[in-house]
């Protein structure tokens, strides 16, 4: 199981001029569980709270990083990076032999969890998600992690598998987190995934961050 790092945050500027970083200031944090909450009561999957935050008992953890893509002072686009630690992992929920089968095996383990993309109307938002999909498998490699799972729902779940190189690993479910949406679990072999899909690897380990 991996541990937080204490080595400091590093920057970079994505190509659609968002700033992608690791959170490190309260301001980071509220505005990504702002951003996550907008993003998921809006699309049906949270219900509303007089806070107008959404925060996970994972992302209070030190295993777990909460990534964000700003303009100015704003989160654009945010995703949690949660490695196997005190409360396992998110998706256990739901998955918890599959999880459990994995980690038999000897293998090291995070989710990708909270993914909340505020520019969906852009047409350059996509290249932000994708910067922050890219700091999100780098920092997880740096980390030790083996694979990284996520829970999506069953329309998303082909891209993931065409344009990263997922492979599920749990078939449909309902998820309690998320008001019982339906969701898939996958996952993405960090060790062996410039053999299993170069293309995937290439865009999310082509250029390296600092």
């Amino acid at each position: 199981r991996c541990a937080a790092s204490g080595s400091p945050n590093r920057c970079t500027t994505g190509s659609a001029g968002s700033t992608v970083r690791v959170a490190s200031s309260r301001r980071d944090w509220l505005s990504a569980f702002r951003l996550v909450y907008e993003a998921y009561t809006r699309t049906g999957l949270a219900a509303p709270n007089p806070r107008g935050l959404r925060i996970t008992p994972y992302q209070l953890l030190p295993t777990t990083e909460v990534l964000v893509a700003t303009d100015g002072d704003c989160a654009v686009c945010t995703m949690s990076l949660v490695c196997d630690g005190l409360l396992g992992l998110p998706l256990e929920d739901v998955y918890a032999d599959e999880v459990a089968l994995r980690r038999r095996q000897g293998l090291v383990l995070a989710e990708v969890s909270c993914l909340a993309n505020g520019q969906e109307g852009d047409r350059s938002s996509f290249s932000t998600v994708l910067e922050l999909m890219r700091l999100c498998a780098q920092t997880a490699k740096a980390r030790g992690v083996d694979q990284l799972v996520i829970a999506v729902h069953p329309h998303h779940a082909p891209f993931y598998e065409r344009f990263f190189g997922f492979e599920r690993f749990g078939q449909q479910r309902s998820y309690g987190a998320v008001l019982d949406a339906p969701a898939v679990a996958l996952a993405l072999d960090l060790n062996h995934l410039a053999e299993i899909h170069p293309k995937g690897y290439e865009r999310l380990f082509g250029t390296p961050f600092p």
